[in-house]
């Protein structure tokens, strides 16, 4: 009698102990989340979670939902946000299954929030600069990743002088060679603003001479012509002679001068001649003389 209550004790303990093991081996998700709930379209959201045991994650099934649908499911603990919009609302779930049953628990809800806008390129028109510009403009190139309408505003600045005005085209003052020209670009759809500035930077180069007119005169047998030019930027001007119907006595570059003889038989000058600044900006010009005396 006493062995058969031994022995019905030891099964007994033998059986609580199996239980208890049995217990801890059951696996048990402790927590689950989101862990960056702000994400925007084009990012990637990553879950964060423990199981006990801590084997229990290699046996884990995560599933995306989108809508109430699932959009991903496996091992990966990662999603990338592509055929999202601004506002829709996505949660995961991680489960284990355990002999006949399923273990789950569900991440908090997130909302795909609004995306920055991106810009992708800008340039200035014109692109070529000089102190007879007075208008200059941005001509700006960029999208928004949920599709909204842009609106694009810079930050002007001339020689570090930041400029009052906002706009993509503005009215120059009067620039000088070697003047500095500035903006910082920005992009807005309307909530937000891009989080990168794209930098636009130039400078004013020297600016090409302009033929305003042309005279003559007859002194002693010859006739003078004197051609009218000016440079914005102050720089000495000269003057040469591309071709002609008259073969000239002599040409003065830096009077801008071309002395003919006096021909009573020709009595029309035909000239091309080029005007040219120190750092070989130029203009040419076709003129045409008719000669009265």
């Amino acid at each position: 009698m006493v062995k058969k209550v031994f022995l019905l004790i030891l099964i007994i303990f033998i059986s609580c102990k199996l239980r208890k093991k049995e217990e801890r081996l059951t696996p048990e998700i402790i927590y689950a989340r989101i862990v960056n709930p702000y994400a925007r379209k084009g990012e990637l959201l990553k879950i964060d979670y423990k199981t006990i045991p801590e084997e229990g994650r290699g046996k884990a099934i995560i599933r995306w939902y989108l809508k109430g649908e699932i959009i991903q499911e496996g091992k990966e603990d990662t999603l990338r946000l592509l055929d999202v919009k601004r506002g829709d609302k996505i949660y995961a779930e991680v489960s284990i299954k355990y002999k006949e049953k399923e273990i789950s628990f569900k991440t908090q809800e997130i909302e795909v929030q609004n995306s920055s806008p991106l810009i992708t390129n800008a340039r200035f028109e014109p692109s070529i600069i000089n102190s007879n510009t007075r208008k200059l403009k941005i001509i700006p190139e960029g999208y928004d990743p949920d599709g909204d309408p842009l609106q694009f505003f810079a930050r002007w600045r001339i020689n570090k002088e930041v400029l009052e005005d906002s706009s993509l085209e503005i009215i120059l003052p009067s620039l000088k060679t070697g003047d500095t020209i500035e903006a910082l670009l920005f992009a807005s759809d309307g909530d937000v603003r891009s989080y990168k500035t794209f930098v636009l930077k130039t400078s004013v180069i020297n600016s090409p001479p302009t033929i305003k007119n042309f005279s003559f005169k007859y002194i002693e047998n010859k006739i003078h012509v004197k051609v009218i030019a000016e440079d914005q930027d102050g720089d000495n001007l000269f003057l040469f002679l591309i071709n002609s119907n008259i073969e000239p006595l002599k040409v003065i570059p830096e009077s801008l001068l071309i002395v003919f003889p006096y021909k009573e038989n020709i009595k029309t000058f035909n000239l091309k001649v080029k005007v040219e600044d120190p750092f070989h900006n130029a203009v040419e010009k076709e003129i045409t003389l008719n000669i009265k005396l």
